[in-house]
């Protein structure tokens, strides 16, 4: 069946794909030297900081399982191999040993876990970004373990994020969160900053200032004033 008109990215399942017939020799290992420049490539996808931050956020969320809900965290957890801890692009270093098992998830313990990190130490309301950030580590963690979270999951956690933004737009009004927070820059006004700033040094460089670093300082202290 042709799909609508669609616009952004077309997602995996919602590709017209054949998965009825068998791979072609599906079982051929690779050999280790194309494994490892396979993993060389996958590794570029992201920076090395952005999969520690993964990482860290899936350890807390079954470490937390741990400490609370003790038989979840060991029916929905594995211990992970000597080959999984060494898997570049799985990327689970030293500090971890286990993973969270993604298919079948159970969204709701994910929520329980969620409503824990509402409120910061200061007292001040957790941003949207803090929260979805959880999200993101385990759709991460999904696709390079290669699992599939169930529909159940993405249905909830979105119905959660939606209602987390309204409430967090409520403490806002209240003064209940972080004052770098209650007025971030969206893109628009970020994008129209960025070609101001690159008009002003083309005019300042036009009228020949001498480049001894007064026009770079001009223009970093216009921006720090958003």
């Amino acid at each position: 069946m042709a799909r609508g008109k669609q616009t952004g990215r077309i997602l995996p399942h919602q590709r017209d794909t054949n998965d009825v017939a068998p791979i072609i020799n599906g079982g051929t290992a690779i050999d280790a030297e194309h494994a490892a420049a396979i993993q060389h490539t996958q590794a570029k996808e992201m920076e090395d900081k952005t999969r520690k931050e993964h990482r860290r956020r899936i350890r807390h969320l079954y470490t937390w399982w741990y400490d609370n809900y003790i038989d979840y965290f060991e029916n929905g957890t594995c211990a992970l191999s000597d080959d999984e801890k060494k898997d570049l692009v799985r990327f689970h270093q030293h500090t971890n040993d286990r993973d969270i098992i993604y298919e079948g998830l159970n969204v709701n313990l994910v929520l329980a876990f969620l409503v824990t990190k509402k409120i910061k130490a200061n007292g001040k309301m957790s941003s949207v970004s803090d929260i979805s950030k959880f999200n993101d580590a385990i759709k991460w963690g999904a696709g390079v373990a290669e699992q599939r979270l169930p529909t159940e999951y993405y249905e909830k956690i979105e119905k959660f994020m939606a209602a987390y933004k309204k409430e967090h737009a409520g403490a806002k009004k209240e003064g209940n969160v972080d004052e770098r927070e209650a007025d971030p820059i969206n893109a628009s006004l970020f994008t129209l900053i960025c070609k101001w700033a690159v008009e002003e040094m083309k005019g300042l460089l036009s009228l020949n200032v001498a480049h001894d670093g007064s026009v770079y300082l001009h223009i970093l202290h216009c921006l720090t004033q958003y």
